[in-house]
């Protein structure tokens, strides 16, 4: 739990430092809340493969892809909150393409976390059934 406490503190800067760009708008505050959203990933992270009851190379592997795709999600979808009327430099706006790109984050997710506990509900079955 020692990381879970010193992760916690990359949680509460990471949310100053969204909500210091929400009342600003200055990218600046937003590539300086980034260090701190990494932190907090690997706060979810640990915070997640300690409460497995099975540890096994798949099953974390998954949740590593797991933590990532929720990560690029996250950060994906609140850049999508503050992008107005921007273009890309050939003409097609950024608002349907993040879209597009947080839809597809979550479809991983939800699919990659669906794996993950099915791996884990036949991984306990299969050790129930040895003992």
């Amino acid at each position: 739990m020692k990381k879970s406490n010193y992760f916690f503190g990359f949680y509460i800067v990471f949310i100053t430092m969204l909500g210091i760009y929400a009342y600003t708008s200055i990218p600046l505050f937003y590539y300086l809340s980034l260090p701190p959203y990494i932190g907090v990933g690997f706060w979810f992270y640990f915070r997640e493969k300690e409460k497995l009851e099975i540890k096994t190379t798949r099953i974390l592997t998954l949740l590593k892809f797991e933590c990532a795709t929720y990560w690029l999600f996250i950060l994906t979808f609140v850049l999508l909150l503050f992008v107005y009327n921007s273009k890309l430099s050939i003409g097609i706006p950024y608002y349907p393409l993040l879209y597009l790109i947080v839809a597809i984050l979550l479809i991983l997710y939800i699919t990659i976390r669906y794996k993950r506990s099915s791996l884990v509900r036949q991984e306990i079955k299969t050790k129930k059934s040895v003992h």
